[in-house]
């Protein structure tokens, strides 16, 4: 990745940011002085930190540019290939795959698109994060949470 190091403006140290990120660096990044390196081959720390920041799902996402009708990389590495290879294990239900990782986040892939798995939920849940529970699904989660006399 193309980056520049930044000389701190007003305390020591410097910073390395990818051109999207040094056009509009993020507010945890001091104020930046004077080019200290120029551009060169490095790793941002902003997209660094973002990285770090999201789930496994998330970033699986981002790969695809979080579009739920994109089902395959500019490099050719589909959804599948990309949550596998992230360690997600895959569950087939009906005409719907369900990718979950090991940080308990998940991609719900149905016919016509994929969105990230509502966070937290259980097993039986298979609802996309953008559309919420289904109605068959709240009717489940309210059957198990009612009180028995």
């Amino acid at each position: 990745m193309r980056v520049i190091t930044y000389q701190h403006a007003y305390i020591g140290g410097t910073t390395t940011l990818c051109h999207p990120h040094a056009a509009h660096p993020p507010d945890w990044v001091p104020s930046l002085g004077p080019v200290s390196y120029g551009e060169h081959e490095g790793t941002c720390r902003a997209c660094e930190r973002e990285r770090d920041t999201k789930t496994a799902a998330e970033q699986v996402a981002a790969q695809l540019g979080d579009d739920g009708q994109c089902w395959e990389t500019s490099s050719g590495r589909t959804l599948e290939q990309l949550a596998l290879a992230a360690g997600a294990s895959k569950e087939r239900r009906y005409e719907q795959t369900r990718y979950r990782f090991r940080d308990g986040s998940s991609i719900v892939d149905a016919v016509g698109g994929w969105d990230l798995g509502i966070a937290g939920a259980d097993d039986g849940c298979w609802c996309w994060k953008g559309a919420g529970h289904s109605e068959s699904c709240v009717e489940r989660r309210s059957e198990r949470t009612e009180v028995q006399p």
